[in-house]
């Protein structure tokens, strides 16, 4: 990966959301962590050079699938990579209608996120 991402990483749980933070800053990003989608909407409305969102679904108060809609309705563009365990694996339609650019299944390992982000960078401008 050429380019440093600055990553918005949500998840409410504690050690998922270090083990990610502690994963992608190992890959040479910037991770910034929210543990809901609130926070992760005051961080978006706050820093408007976030590159990636890596969420997870399962949020409280807000839905992973909803803190989406409202972060592309607030003019996020950007790619949004999705966490799914087997519960609430993501369909197709609705991955098509939130511009979703990848799921990825949990566990993860550092390879799968390798991965995902050089596909990611390919459709960043530079």
């Amino acid at each position: 990966m050429k380019r440093k991402l600055k990553i918005l990483i949500v998840d409410d749980n504690e050690a998922l959301l270090s083990t990610s933070k502690l994963m992608f800053a190992a890959l040479g990003h910037n991770p910034v962590a929210a543990n809901d989608a609130r926070q992760a909407l005051d961080i978006l409305s706050e820093e408007s050079n976030i590159d990636l969102i890596f969420t997870d679904l399962g949020l409280p108060y807000i839905n992973g699938w909803e803190f989406i809609r409202m972060a592309r309705s607030h003019g996020f563009n950007n790619p949004v990579i999705v966490v799914s365990g087997v519960s609430n694996a993501p369909s197709e339609p609705m991955m098509a209608q939130l511009n979703i650019h990848k799921k990825i299944g949990k566990p993860f390992k550092l390879n799968d996120l390798r991965e995902v982000l050089e596909s990611v960078e390919k459709t960043l401008a530079p």
